[in-house]
């Protein structure tokens, strides 16, 4: 049998591939999660929107 060495090539692509990916991932979904934000009420309004649900 013959040893083949792998294409040094192709694990480029694979870095590449990934490095899109956590790009996108930064890119498109790290500002909805950080838009998500904590709204100040008081107590009455807090009990009438857990008594809405």
């Amino acid at each position: 049998m013959q040893d083949q060495k792998k294409n040094p090539r192709s694990i480029w692509y694979y870095y590449a591939i990934v490095f899109l990916v956590v790009t996108l991932i930064r890119w498109l979904v790290m500002p909805m999660i950080m838009s998500a934000q904590v709204k100040v009420t008081n107590y009455s309004e807090f009990i009438n929107s857990v008594e809405a649900d």
